[in-house]
């Protein structure tokens, strides 16, 4: 864009202009300002020097008439003197003249005044009469001159108006044309970029202006450098215009972005992630609602607790791929098999919940229809699933509560369906089982029953009972320990009321441990006092969750090594089911456990899943025959026929054989016969305190008490 072409059109624009205006009075002001000051200055100069001239005449009057106007005054001729007077009075600028005698000792002193009539200011003079006698100078009067001041002012004022009137036309001329040169450089490129600058536009592109004036000498004056920067400012605006553009364009994004995100929040906030299912919130939310509609109706309603027995050991086998799989086909089965009105919702896991709407208005009703389609939702999920071109099958245990009977809050039903849930996995899953106040009940025991637990594995209200293990002569040769719990106030608990709870909460590991290290410092005391031999061991059970922890083999290896005890005198006693889960890390632990030298038997081998191939790869060292096989052994070909095939795989695999439950002469005879290694049971002894099994088994064979 060019700027800055002269015409009349933007000349009288630019007078006509405010910057124009105010440039003009500024230099008219400035310079009538120093024209006033000047002017004057130059009158105050010329007025001195004329007052100067004033004087100078007034000297010469005195020199040139002095003298006359003495001899004169002397003689008394006063028409001489009045003559003389009016010649002074002549003279240029003279306003008056007077002439006084100052005699002393005159009665009437001569006194002469000659004047013009105007009464203008005037410079008065006073100069003594001095005649010359034969006795000296003697002063006999006095001459008074008054010069007018006003031809000086007069002409100082005409020349005042000159001065002026040439200034002011000059000062004017010189302020236009001052004007008319600020235009012609700066004011018309400042019009013109002012009109270009309006009529741009932010969509278009930077366009660079231009100066139509041919180029300044040496780099370009300050208007170039504006130029330039406007230029380079309206480049960068267009730049920061295009980047605030692709910013709102990418906030735009973001927005969506965030809302679509803030949509999916809200989203997973009631639903699970990996079966888009209701949660655990949004399940507690309808629950709320539909208590509320039924107590108001008079309506029945159900809840219904599933789930999926034994997922985590097929999720830990198979892998979590496989399992998330399995998850998603359960809950479509779920959502395919609900009603519109219920609601299917994933709790956590493999747990979900279904919930039925209050739509009976009976009770037997509701349980009826409650507990039917329980069954049609296990049937169903029972059912193979395709994966990975092989079927995976699954098993679910349900717990039905129904409301507002169970339960007048949904915290309280949930709770009473997670408690029938219970019984059911407790008795033997992949069944239904509906809520009772007994089950209430039984749920409280268990709950005080895990909170009695954690104080005594606190407060140390474990103890460790001995039960021998003997050969055919009935010699000892080693000692299974079992856990006993005598509670403060609830007495003495059976192990088979506490160990299945212990497990699932999770505190076996620290019973578990401590019953470890409670019984190899048994060992120890008894090494030490020379009580037990080289050969003696002790058999301590380990719980499927004890031994699958992952930190278990250096907890073993802490607590040999803090007790002493060599790893031989060590027998750990598994169940097939411990082997059954995570086989391969199994084996690697036992391998791990076998190589400090500890010792392992399969504790009541023939009442799980036995496999040979699985016997064949661990690294047992033997086996104990359960206590249900031996009770009829000496009556029953079937039991009979089992531990023949027990003692014939053990010796195939070289490992020793235990039978446990020998409670007579008859089963001991009828074992022996047999070729079994070692016996355990009441026939030979009951559990007893460390302290009594010592006295009564490790004090020397013949003390044992075999009644």
């Amino acid at each position: 864009m060019t700027m800055g072409a002269t015409t009349p059109a933007n000349t009288a624009g630019s007078l006509k202009s405010s910057l124009g205006r105010r440039l003009l009075i500024y230099i008219l002001l400035f310079s009538s300002c120093v024209t006033l000051i000047l002017t004057g200055l130059q009158l105050y100069l010329d007025f001195r020097r004329d007052v100067a001239g004033i004087h100078k005449r007034l000297d010469e009057i005195e020199r040139s008439h002095l003298p006359s106007l003495a001899a004169s005054l002397w003689n008394m001729d006063e028409p001489l003197l009045r003559a003389q007077m009016r010649g002074i009075l002549s003279l240029p600028g003279m306003h008056a003249v007077e002439v006084r005698e100052t005699v002393p000792n005159v009665a009437t002193p001569l006194r002469i005044r000659l004047e013009t009539p105007n009464r203008d200011p005037a410079i008065t003079r006073d100069f003594g009469i001095v005649h010359a006698g034969a006795d000296g100078p003697r002063e006999i009067g006095l001459l008074r001159l008054e010069a007018s001041l006003a031809p000086l002012y007069r002409e100082l004022i005409d020349r005042a108006m000159v001065i002026l009137a040439s200034q002011g036309v000059k000062t004017f001329l010189v302020s236009l044309f001052i004007l008319l040169l600020v235009h012609r450089l700066v004011t018309r490129h400042l019009t013109a970029l002012s009109h270009r600058l309006g009529e741009s536009d932010a969509e278009t592109g930077p366009i660079a202006l231009h100066l139509d004036r041919a180029p300044a000498v040496g780099g370009g004056d300050e208007l170039d450098h504006l130029v330039s920067s406007i230029n380079a400012m309206r480049a960068r605006l267009t730049q920061s215009l295009h980047d605030l553009r692709e910013a709102h364009t990418r906030m735009e994004a973001d927005v969506a972005a965030r809302e679509r995100a803030e949509a999916m929040a809200a989203h997973l906030a009631v639903h699970d992630p990996l079966t888009d299912l209701p949660n655990r919130h949004q399940l507690l939310e309808r629950m709320r609602h539909e208590l509320a509609l039924a107590s108001r109706l008079g309506t029945h309603g159900a809840v219904i607790l599933i789930d999926l027995d034994h997922f985590k050991v097929l999720n830990d086998a198979l892998g979590h791929g496989i399992g998330d799989h399995l998850l998603a086909s359960a809950a479509g089965r779920l959502r395919a098999q609900a009603r519109d009105i219920d609601l299917v919702a994933r709790l956590g896991g493999d747990e979900f919940a279904v919930l039925l709407p209050g739509q009976w208005h009976g009770r037997e009703e509701a349980t009826a229809a409650a507990l039917d389609f329980a069954e049609r939702l296990r049937l169903l999920l029972s059912e193979p699933y395709p994966t990975q071109g092989q079927s995976r099958h699954l098993a679910a245990s349900l717990g039905v509560a129904l409301y507002p009977g169970d339960a007048g809050d949904s915290e309280t039903l949930l709770k009473h369906a997670d408690t029938a849930l219970h019984h059911a996995k407790s008795e033997g899953r992949d069944c239904v089982r509906l809520f009772l106040p007994s089950m209430q009940t039984a749920a409280q025991v268990r709950h005080h029953l895990d909170h009695w637990l954690r104080e005594a594995l606190h407060d140390n209200q474990f103890s460790l009972a001995f039960q021998p293990l003997v050969d055919g002569n009935g010699r000892p040769f080693g000692a299974e320990v079992l856990l006993r719990w005598r509670h403060p106030e609830q007495g003495w608990i059976a192990p088979a009321d506490f160990i299945p709870l212990a497990e699932e909460s999770g505190l076996i590991l620290g019973i578990g441990q401590w019953v470890l290290d409670a019984a190899l410092r048994q060992a120890a005391a008894w090494e030490n006092a020379g009580l037990s031999g080289p050969d003696f061991h002790l058999a301590v059970n380990v719980s499927p969750r004890q031994f699958h922890h992952p930190g278990f083999p250096d907890r073993v290896r802490e607590s040999l090594t803090r007790s002493g005890v060599a790893p031989t005198r060590l027998v750990m006693e598994i169940t097939e089911g411990v082997l059954l889960q995570h086989g391969s890390r199994a084996i690697v632990t036992m391998r791990t456990l076998k190589d400090l030298g500890v010792r392992f038997l399969i504790d009541d081998f023939g009442t799980g899943y036995s496999s040979l191939s699985y016997l064949k790869r661990l690294p047992v060292d033997g086996v104990k025959i359960d206590q249900s096989f031996v009770a009829d052994l000496a009556h029953d070909a079937s039991d009979a026929a089992i531990v023949d095939a027990i003692l014939g795989v053990a010796r195939g695999f070289d490992l020793t054989v235990v039978a446990e439950g020998v409670e007579t002469t008859h089963q001991l005879e009828a074992l022996r016969r047999r070729g079994c290694d070692g016996y355990q049971g009441y026939l030979f002894g009951h559990p007893v305190p460390a302290d009594e099994f010592a006295r009564r088994w490790l004090a020397g064979p013949a003390d044992a008490d075999q009644s």
